[in-house]
């Protein structure tokens, strides 16, 4: 859990990210891929809606 507060309130560096990505399996890399696409559209959604 606090892994995950960490990661929102000051990112992964990109080195970091990309070496956990390679030790990931194929199949639970692209599932996380996909997560973080959608995070990142989601958020766009919810920035526009405030404004």
């Amino acid at each position: 859990m606090v892994g995950g507060i960490s990661e929102g309130y000051y990112g992964i560096p990109k080195i970091l990210r990309n070496k956990a990505l390679e030790l990931l399996p194929e199949e639970l890399r692209d599932i996380l891929i996909r997560a973080y696409k959608f995070k990142k559209e989601r958020s766009k959604i919810e920035v526009l809606e405030r404004e």
